[in-house]
């Protein structure tokens, strides 16, 4: 079973209401006893900060990787925003199955051109 991860904006909101409830119950009582509480909120902020920017940092450079990927592939395989092309039937997905290889029967995926198994190269026609 896969683990879940909180998002980062939801610990930053955490931490926030963390802080502020801790700091507000410290100054009407007049005490220092959720000192603490202030400081692991702080945490808490600090971290879905970090977790925000990377995430931000990671998905920007997946996208570049896919755009200099796709400037790599022959014209008829590169990936397009128009979904409505059509491959026998079936949606114009470049890693769905579209088939099998005639001469080994392994199934072949859009991006393979050549056939992983026995090397024939994948007609898409």
């Amino acid at each position: 079973m896969a683990k879940k991860k909180i998002p980062g904006w939801v610990l930053i909101l955490i931490g926030s209401g963390m802080a502020l409830l801790s700091y507000f119950i410290n100054k009407s009582q007049n005490t220092n006893g959720l000192t603490i509480f202030i400081y692991v909120g702080y945490l808490f902020i600090a971290y879905g900060v970090a977790r925000v920017t990377i995430g931000f940092i990671l998905k920007n450079e997946q996208s570049k990787i896919d755009k200099s990927f796709d400037k790599q592939l022959p014209e008829d395989l590169r990936i397009s925003d128009n979904t409505s092309k059509t491959l026998s039937g079936k949606k114009h997905d470049l890693y769905g199955y579209i088939g099998y290889c005639p001469k080994c029967n392994t199934p072949m995926r859009r991006i393979n051109i050549y056939c992983h198994r026995c090397g024939m190269k994948q007609s898409l026609a």
